[in-house]
């Protein structure tokens, strides 16, 4: 079993150094809220961002049921296929950053924190977890099903049994085989081609319309010219979704109360200033 990497030209034996670079691009594109499209160029990037543009996207070699065919042809009995599920839009070290930044000022300030432990004693650890990412897809049969369980793994390593079944997965034609190749794509925010509105007619506008909420901070007008954006060629994409900036601004005065009551639970907090 090795890693093989396909193109137009064909398919091939991955080298160490290609594995390598895709391994740290893929690094870089997660933590800085990348799609997993996005070419592998820091020149095709716009100031750091994506744009939802046909020529900002790579596309597959083969659609996903291309790909589920091959996966089903193939004869080994320990294959599986592996569907990722990605979330995008946001730079995640700059969250984690500022997050970590504000918790770092609001013990620093407070001089009952200080008393009981210096600054510089204080070790801060903020991550952004993302559950259930993965589907794995596994043929049936017996022995795949056998060694999806955890307890039997454990079993047979302790048994020194395992080794030869990770030789054959590993070595065996007929073994094992993984196909990495596809996923969903989900964004938290992101860029599309802005279309203009149509001017409305005078009976248009002469027509009642209801009033704008009271929860709106912003006319629509000026809401929609916040989110308007001019690309380095020229082009118009207005944003979709919610910003960091956004975000942390909905959020900070509850990060600096969770931090001050040291507020500990297994149970998130789904909603602003809704501690317990």
């Amino acid at each position: 079993m090795f890693r093989e990497t396909e193109s137009h030209s064909g398919k091939h034996r991955a080298r160490r150094g290609e594995v390598n670079k895709f391994q740290r691009w893929s690094k870089y594109r997660e933590g800085h809220g990348l799609p997993p499209w996005a070419p592998d160029s820091r020149a095709a990037l716009d100031e750091g961002e994506i744009y939802d543009m046909p020529g900002n996207t790579l596309m597959s070699s083969k659609t996903l049921r291309q790909w589920a065919d091959e996966y089903c042809a193939s004869p080994k009995y320990l294959k599986e296929f592996t569907y990722r599920k990605i979330v995008y839009g946001w730079d995640f070290e700059q969250v984690t950053s500022r997050v970590k930044s504000l918790v770092r000022t609001s013990l620093t300030s407070n001089p009952f924190h200080l008393l009981l432990s210096p600054s510089s004693n204080y070790h801060i650890h903020v991550s952004l977890r993302h559950d259930a990412t993965k589907i794995h897809v596994r043929p049936s049969n017996k022995f795949s099903r056998l060694l999806s369980k955890t307890w039997l793994k454990v079993i047979l390593w302790i048994l020194l049994i395992y080794p030869f079944i990770w030789l054959f997965k590993r070595f065996h034609r007929m073994g094992g085989g993984r196909w990495e190749v596809c996923g969903g794509a989900w964004a938290i925010t992101r860029y599309e081609p802005f279309t203009p509105t149509l001017v409305p007619t005078e009976e248009e506008a002469g027509s009642k319309q209801p009033p704008p909420g009271y929860d709106e901070s912003q006319s629509a007008p000026e809401a929609q010219n916040s989110r308007l954006k001019v690309t380095r060629d020229g082009r118009r994409v207005v944003r979709q979704g919610i910003t960091e900036e956004e975000w942390f601004a909905k959020w900070e005065g509850t990060i600096l109360r969770a931090v001050r009551q040291g507020y500990q639970s297994n149970r998130p907090v789904t909603q602003p200033w809704l501690l317990p």
